[in-house]
């Protein structure tokens, strides 16, 4: 991991910090995901893969992805830099990927769930296991982006790759709250912090069946730092995501999705 994640890390897991007693000794990445729940796949996805995902009732909120989900989109990641003769060059590149959302775990006022972005060899270099990975809080009315990782007492835990230790980690509503950001809400939410001020910046707009959250941390000295959007659309799920460092680093773009959900078609467009 690169220092200037790594310090994003540390500022983000200083924000969102938890209470949590699970393991301080857990290892600080899996290289499988875990295979103890009967949901969990793989996150490396063969393209003519056949294997049906489990059919399950729809999911209660009809923002986020109605059922587990097997789908392509198109990764982009890349930077704008500004050295000498390269001033402002763009310097991005375009892949197809494969994404796989399942549910981990019904609990509480709603369902836990997992994002896994299939590697793209040729986009190596942006994507760690702490970007290809996602936790997702969804209740009725709102969806929380949960932190792969508790910060406490100066040791970092993550479960990036580790379903059952999540599990563990955050095994209350309000840890999973301390432990996440809104990234969807049916109503507008301003930003509650003042502009520039230290911390992190959250923002939910609303544009009809389409529902855009906007996220920011903000550092000491004033300037932005690590930063998230997801555009999610009624009866679809997330269309649009994308999260970098500082202005225009280290991006990763997801969009233009398709594919199945449930074994079934879906109308996935953008």
């Amino acid at each position: 991991m690169s220092i200037k994640r790594a310090i994003a890390i540390l500022m983000l897991a200083a924000i969102a910090a938890s209470g949590c007693s699970c393991p301080e000794a857990a290892e600080p990445y899996i290289t499988e995901p875990n295979k103890t729940e009967s949901r969990a796949i793989n996150a490396t996805i063969e393209p003519n893969e056949t294997e049906t995902i489990i059919t399950e009732p729809r999911n209660v909120n009809d923002y986020f992805f109605p059922y587990d989900a097997r789908l392509t989109a198109d990764i982009t990641t890349g930077d704008i830099v500004a050295f000498e003769s390269r001033i402002n060059e763009n310097l991005y590149n375009t892949e197809r990927t494969n994404i796989i959302v399942y549910k981990i775990a019904d609990t509480f006022n709603g369902s836990i769930h997992r994002l896994i972005i299939d590697p793209v060899v040729n986009l190596d270099g942006y994507l760690d296991v702490a970007r290809l990975n996602k936790y997702f809080y969804v209740t009725e009315n709102e969806i929380y982006r949960i932190w792969s990782y508790i910060y406490e007492n100066g040791v970092m835990t993550t479960f990036y790759d580790d379903d059952n230790l999540m599990l563990e980690c955050l095994n209350t509503e309000e840890k999973i709250f301390e432990n996440s950001y809104l990234v969807f809400r049916r109503e507008e939410t301003p930003d509650a912090k003042q502009p520039g001020e230290e911390g992190m910046h959250n923002i939910i707009e609303v544009n009809e069946n389409q529902i855009m959250s906007r996220m920011w941390s903000v550092t000491p000295n004033g300037y932005a730092y690590f930063y998230e959007r997801f555009l999610w659309e009624l009866d679809k799920g997330l269309i649009y995501y994308l999260s970098g460092f500082r202005a225009e680093r280290d991006q990763i773009v997801l969009d233009n999705f398709g594919g199945y959900h449930s074994g079934q078609p879906a109308p996935f467009t953008h």
